[in-house]
């Protein structure tokens, strides 16, 4: 008798303990985020060819030592970043001082934004928007994420979060329009971009090309210019919540049904912009 008792008791505590651990288990993670300007000048004549910036991460103290290995991604995170951007100045910079010497009078510039959208025990991920202009009509947008398991420091795959990727196209193209009247309208009066949407998203599933961020309701997919078909029809970003799909998702992180759903710009400050690095085009 005394082992069955025991044996109840045991489950009892057991079930009580997870309980009050899946409220603790994913604590939030509170970091800052810094713009770094960077100006590429020719020194020759001062003249500014190309402007831009790219964004650094900091964790908190605490958040640094309970998560060593997300630490270690941010920091490569960081030298990454700056990386892209110079990479990006390096392919371009011909391009601008080419038709400035035809007569264009302006610069190239490559802005980002960065946007937080969650960071807790589970995940850590965000999403860059990314604009850059090298003459011509216009300029481009695009966009970068970054999912990461904090207390690996690996990063989370979409088949991670979402256990049907087959159904996902379709619920990706229908939001789309649910969510933006605009292009609902422009698929009516050109079905065959919205066919050929619908075709290249399993393509982007299959090779890891698809952007996609992970926040505390659902995932946020990216689409930048010309996806839609044509440049008019923009750049998209479209939101997909675990409530109004639960047989899509897997349970992994939807684990903010019963909880205030936290804000992760709250959590994640921006800090004042760091000086701008000035570097001649002749180094680049």
């Amino acid at each position: 008798m005394r082992k069955i008792l025991l044996a109840v008791f045991c489950c009892i505590l057991f079930v009580v303990l997870s309980a009050c651990g899946s409220k603790t288990d994913d604590p939030l993670i509170s970091y800052s985020y810094q713009k770094h300007p960077i100006s590429i000048k020719d020194y020759s004549n001062g003249d500014e060819l190309i402007t831009g910036n790219y964004f650094s991460v900091t964790l908190d103290e605490e958040s640094a030592k309970s998560y060593p290995k997300l630490q270690s991604v941010i920091d490569g995170f960081n030298s990454g970043e700056e990386s892209r951007l110079k990479e990006e100045i390096r392919t371009h910079l011909n391009d601008i001082i080419d038709i400035r010497e035809q007569g264009f009078d302006g610069e190239g510039e490559v802005y980002m934004d960065y946007y937080p959208k969650r960071a807790d025990g589970a995940a850590f991920s965000s999403a860059i928007v990314e604009y850059s202009f090298y003459g011509g009509a216009h300029g481009i947008t695009q966009y970068y994420s970054y999912n990461y398991d904090p207390k690996t420091g690996d990063n989370i795959a979409l088949s991670d979060v979402v256990k049907d990727t087959d159904s996902l196209p379709d619920i990706i193209v229908d939001e789309l329009e649910k969510q933006n009247n605009d292009l609902l309208e422009f698929f009516k009066e050109s079905p065959s971009d919205r066919d050929n949407l619908l075709k290249d998203i399993p393509g982007r599933i299959m090779n890891k090309s698809l952007v996609w961020a992970l926040d505390y309701e659902g995932i946020w997919v990216y689409f930048e210019d010309y996806a839609m078909g044509v440049y008019a029809a923009g750049s998209q970003e479209v939101k997909i919540r675990f409530t109004d799909y639960p047989d899509l998702f897997t349970e992994t992180y939807n684990n903010y049904t019963d909880k205030e759903i936290p804000k992760a710009d709250e959590q994640a400050k921006q800090i004042e912009d760091a000086g701008i690095t000035e570097i001649s085009s002749d180094a680049m």
